[in-house]
């Protein structure tokens, strides 16, 4: 395994403790990570990755639209699929960032300087 993919998988879910504590106002709030970020990260990002590494498919573009996603499956499963009441449609999309935003730190340590992973300009 190569030595960036490693450190991208050790410091992504921590941005999403990150930004939890952001919104908590409460750096106690990067438990969060450790307790939900890393295991779906590895239950969910890392099989993504690969299969996306696999099809040569491993762009930005389609890495924050997984992230995306995967956050937003994660929210259904622990908000639940009632969509009508706007806290839990809110509660969705803030999953649905947390996802995006692992996404993009997993690339942005991992796969920025790689040749065929860069931002087409």
């Amino acid at each position: 395994m190569r030595k960036n993919i490693v450190k991208g998988v050790l410091v992504a879910p921590l941005a999403s403790g990150i930004l939890q504590g952001l919104l908590m106002k409460n750096w106690g709030a990067l438990v969060f990570a450790l307790v939900f970020a890393y295991p779906l990260s590895l239950a969910i990002g890392l099989p993504t990755l690969l299969l996306l590494e696999r099809n040569k498919k491993a762009t930005l573009s389609n890495l924050l639209i997984a992230g995306f996603l995967g956050g937003a499956f994660v929210g259904v499963f622990f908000t639940g699929a009632d969509l009508q009441a706007p806290t839990m449609l809110l509660g969705l999309l803030l999953f649905a960032f947390h996802g995006l935003l692992v996404a993009f730190t997993f690339w942005f340590v991992a796969l920025r300087m790689k040749e065929h992973f860069r931002v087409p300009s």
